[in-house]
């Protein structure tokens, strides 16, 4: 089973289980039965969103909700949705045996889950059950046009006419390519932390960074003002951070996990010094896409 859909199932019985023990402990965990965005999205809201948005959802099995076949049926889908399972932990805490599916010996058992995307979470909402839902969090998006410079930063839509390029810009302009490395990210906050990059890729040796920027990018705000992100900015406006030489799909993986699919990997410019000498590269960096949350 993937770790982060791992990741999310444990989270899931977490929250289910302080919803259904006491109000006091899911408010203090930031959890509220009346208002939880996350877990019970609000009906009207989510029929107003799922035809536009494409995100995917952890939906908790069990009783007095659809199963996988019922799921289907409901849905007009193809096939049944693919059931994942997470085993509980056991807990001595009082407060969590009131309810963790647990069995009558009071062993841990297995909670079961499957993803479903926003048309079918709609249509389970709509014939009124309330089944408990998690944001399933993908990872960044990376699609390189092989037949244009889509998508660079700078430039929104690259697929436009004015930005078509003739055959002898074609070759160098289309890269890097989908799946070329080692490739040459630029990096900004905490990616340019060596600790950091040290532990999300697991090097056995610190990560060389030579400091950088790239132009047709500005740095502004997330929602809620908590972290810096990189958008398409003017031709003139540059961004300061890092370059890092990605050498495997594997780290660019994990990179593209921990960015989640706020952000898409875009082609870029990037100006970096090495032994003193000043050099421009084409790489790839990570835009902020932004994204709705139900």
């Amino acid at each position: 089973m993937d770790p982060n859909l791992l990741e999310a199932c444990e989270e899931l019985v977490k929250n289910v289980a302080l919803l259904k023990t006491d109000d006091n402990d899911a408010n203090a965990h930031g959890i509220s039965v009346d208002n939880c965005d996350a877990l019970l999205p609000a009906q009207d809201e989510c029929k107003a969103i799922a035809q536009t948005h494409k995100g995917r959802y952890l939906m908790r099995l069990g009783a007095g909700v659809p199963s996988a076949a019922e799921i289907q049926e409901i849905a007009g889908l193809d096939a049944p949705p693919v059931v994942y399972y997470a085993e509980e932990e056991e807990d001595s805490d009082d407060d969590n045996e009131s309810y963790d599916d647990r069995s009558d010996d009071g062993k841990a058992t297995t909670a079961t889950f499957c993803i479903v995307d926003s048309r079918t979470k709609n249509a389970i909402l709509n014939i009124g059950f309330r089944p408990f839902f998690i944001r399933h969090t993908d990872s960044a998006a990376k699609e390189l046009s092989a037949h244009s410079r889509h998508p660079t930063l700078g430039v929104p839509d690259a697929t436009l006419p004015q930005f078509r390029l003739d055959d002898d810009n074609l070759n160098h302009s289309t890269l890097p390519a989908q799946d070329e490395y080692p490739v040459i990210y630029f990096f900004y906050g905490r990616l340019c932390e060596p600790d950091v990059l040290t532990r999300l890729l697991r090097l056995d040796e610190p990560p060389v960074f030579y400091p950088a920027n790239v132009t047709g990018g500005r740095l502004t705000k997330t929602p809620g003002g908590r972290y810096n992100a990189l958008v398409h900015g003017r031709s003139g406006e540059t961004v300061q951070g890092c370059s890092y030489m990605v050498k495997s799909r594997t780290e660019e993986d994990a990179l593209r996990d921990y960015e989640t699919e706020m952000y898409e990997v875009v082609r870029c410019l990037i100006n970096f010094e090495k032994k003193g000498q000043m050099k421009t590269v084409r790489g790839l960096t990570f835009l902020y896409c932004g994204g709705l949350d139900c």
